[in-house]
């Protein structure tokens, strides 16, 4: 799921249940994120990789996000 950063405070309640995983390309919109999310209480894992190398680790992937890092 992608929400932009300027709308994680608002949007809290969209975040599905569970463990979250947050990635941005450069890494600091992530740890932003996840600083909310875990102000929120929630279970939180930052991700420091390029999103294209997660399908190599057999993650499975989000198609249209997965194609935007790949271009």
């Amino acid at each position: 799921m992608h929400i932009p950063i300027h709308q994680l405070p608002t949007r809290l309640t969209d975040v599905p249940d569970g463990e979250i995983w947050v990635h941005c390309e450069a890494g600091s919109r992530a740890s932003v994120a996840a600083s909310f999310l875990d102000a929120a209480g929630r279970t939180v894992v930052a991700v420091d990789d390029e999103y294209e190398r997660a399908a190599r680790a057999g993650l499975p992937l989000d198609r249209a996000l997965a194609h935007a890092a790949s271009t």
